[in-house]
């Protein structure tokens, strides 16, 4: 009986003791809170950990509601302990009770039991030190139908109140961690969250979006195939001239590994684009790019060179050259100049669409940025500009009606030299196109124009522009316009007999009104048949050797898929580009592509000749893969 009276009346002191410290814990503001979302177990808001194993037929939402209810009578400033209790196994204790027993199977990667523990622990004690209320973030920029979480914690973060400043702004919902904000229109609001005890401001500023994405974009390019390098040029000429984003906003952007398009066929390249402006939201998103490769544009061929080379050297500002590009009539216009001025000049290139005519040209560039050797300002031309011929791959490129857009655009520095070589051939458009190069003095270049001023494509950078008093100004159509600029030879070696030799630039080609003879057929593209005839009954090895028989040269060769360069070459020197080997009683072809380098001093000698160790220390020639 007494003992029964003991018990009795000892229990209803350990609920009223109870009563009272939970009773003191709030006056005092020890007050927090523990409650389960799932198999999440949080702390004042605070997702302390998730419990991912059933234990003993306990699942993990059931595991985690345990642990919460646990914790609802514990003080705000608990002594938190954890001690493992199995090789699989450890709890946390709380002011001396074990609130949850964690299992290795909890974690979400392989790790000791007892270190996951700790740090569950050192979460927890984290949670209990928080303020009253406490919120992510005090200031957001988000676009237009943009949503932003914000997460909402502290011993009074299940009770608060959410205040909306402009409703026509943002819109407020309530979620289980806090709050979903969601962006309707640009504008300025605030979030006001109220508590007890405290209160926290945010700010919210809805900014337009720099873009809106997805988008799809096209380009157009043409070639047999078009080549790798012509479809990632045609992808960003069409990111230039045709994303859609905000006002001086500005973009980077990342692509894949492209490949060559065959013709009658399309790609569609993904790029990732990011878009970011003053009073703008970035904004990043996907770009579809289609690439088609026109066929139609197989059927037109340079019938004509257009030289500008009169004069070589500038030595004041000048119009250079002009002429007009017709329908059908493609036209190789080689450009090649050296700045003679004692002050900087800008050699400028275009085409000028003054029509009502929305045109399309293909563009097959070689262009060279500015180099105080003549000779291999000349050979980068030529090697961009072969590379394209060989597959007639190029870019079809868009020049809408009163603008113009430039071919070549170089800053030079007294003595240095621009060259240039590319194709230029009309798909669609008036019945003439104006097409001019002029040297003016060098004025400031920045932004885009700065970038087009350094590059080889500079319609990539800059696009259409309208056309201006400039473009109009007075310049008489030049002489130099040579016809069928190709010239087919035939270089034969029979085995034991006379060397073959071949004179590259030495009958010059007429131009069009016969006035102008074209000294060393800078331009002109040789296709040459070298023919070997072995009649022996050995097998034998024959060389192709190259000489720059004028003066200071160099040679480029296309030659069974791969371009050979030689050395730059002194009066008199050669090297042997390549060995041949003829079985014996066999003729052997071998079909070559080569054009007078600009800047170099031709004619120049081609040899086939019987291999010869002459131990003399010729340079080797470089080797290009397409």
């Amino acid at each position: 009986m007494v003992r029964t009276l003991l018990v009795f009346f000892g229990t209803r002191m350990m609920k009223a003791f109870a009563a009272l410290c939970f009773l003191l814990a709030a006056t005092l503001g020890w007050c927090h809170h523990a409650r389960s979302r799932g198999n999440a177990l949080l702390i004042n808001g605070v997702e302390v950990v998730r419990l991912r194993a059933a234990s003993n037929g306990v699942t993990p939402d059931q595991r985690a509601k345990r642990a919460a209810d646990a914790l609802a009578m514990v003080g705000a400033k608990p002594e938190i302990v954890t001690k493992r209790i199995g090789e699989s196994e450890a709890a946390v204790y709380v002011s001396g009770a074990a609130v949850v027993t964690l299992r290795a199977d909890d974690q979400e990667t392989t790790g000791d039991v007892a270190t996951f523990a700790q740090k569950v622990g050192d979460k927890m004690r984290s949670a209990y030190a928080l303020p009253p209320l406490k919120v992510s973030e005090d200031r957001i920029k988000l676009g237009p139908g943009w949503t932003r979480d914000i997460n909402i914690v502290g011993t009074e973060a299940h009770q608060v109140d959410l205040l909306v400043g402009d409703t026509n702004v943002v819109q407020l919902e309530p979620t289980s961690y806090g709050a979903q904000l969601r962006a309707l229109a640009p504008g300025r609001s605030t979030i006001t969250v109220q508590s007890p005890s405290g209160r926290e401001t945010v700010d919210v500023l809805v900014l337009p979006p720099a873009a809106e994405f997805p988008q799809t974009l096209s380009a157009s390019v043409a070639g047999q195939p078009a080549n790798a390098s012509t479809v990632r040029g045609a992808v960003e000429s069409a990111l230039r001239s045709q994303l859609k984003i905000g006002e001086e906003a500005k973009y980077t952007f990342a692509m894949p590994e492209v490949n060559s398009v065959m013709p009658g066929r399309s790609t569609t390249i993904p790029v990732r684009v990011r878009v970011s402006g003053k009073s703008l939201i970035e904004s990043v998103g996907n770009v579809d790019v289609v690439v088609r490769n026109l066929e139609e544009a197989r059927n037109i061929s340079d019938l004509d060179l257009w030289y500008c080379n009169d004069p070589e050297s500038i030595k004041r500002p000048v119009a250079l050259f002009s002429s007009v590009l017709k329908p059908g009539r493609g036209a190789r216009l080689l450009y090649h100049h050296m700045n003679a001025m004692t002050q900087p000049v800008i050699l400028r290139v275009q085409v000028v669409n003054e029509s009502e005519h929305v045109t399309k040209i293909l563009i097959l560039p070689g262009d060279s940025k500015p180099d105080v050797n003549p000779v291999r300002a000349g050979m980068v031309a030529a090697i961009q500009y072969l590379s394209s011929f060989i597959l007639s791959s190029g870019e079809i490129v868009t020049i809408p009606p009163h603008t113009s857009m430039p071919i070549s655009l170089r800053r030079m520095m007294p003595q240095e030299t621009v060259s240039g070589l590319c194709s230029l051939r009309m798909i669609e458009g008036p019945d003439e196109l104006t097409v001019r190069a002029d040297a003016f003095a060098a004025v400031p270049l920045e932004g885009k124009w700065w970038d087009a001023s350094r590059s080889s494509t500079p319609w990539r950078e800059v696009g259409a522009n309208p056309v201006t008093d400039a473009d109009r100004s007075p310049v008489m159509r030049s002489d130099h316009i040579y016809p069928n600029p190709l010239k087919n030879e035939r270089l034969t070696y029979q085995v034991g007999g006379r060397f073959g030799i071949l004179r590259l630039g030495n009958h010059p080609i007429a131009s069009a009104a016969s006035e102008n003879n074209l000294d060393g057929n800078y331009g002109v593209i040789y296709k040459i048949e070298a023919v070997i005839d072995n009649p022996t009954n050995n097998a034998t090895t024959v060389e192709l050797a190259f000489e720059s028989s004028s003066g200071y040269s160099a040679g480029l060769f296309y030659v069974e898929g791969k371009l050979i360069q030689t050395p730059y070459l002194g009066p008199k020197e050669e090297t042997t580009m390549m060995r041949i080997s003829v079985p014996a009683n066999t003729i052997r072809t071998i079909s070559l592509t080569t054009l007078p380098i600009s800047g170099g001093c031709y004619p120049a000698t081609l040899f086939l000749r019987p291999q010869a160790d002459r131990g003399d220390g010729t340079r080797p020639p470089t080797i290009i893969r397409l």
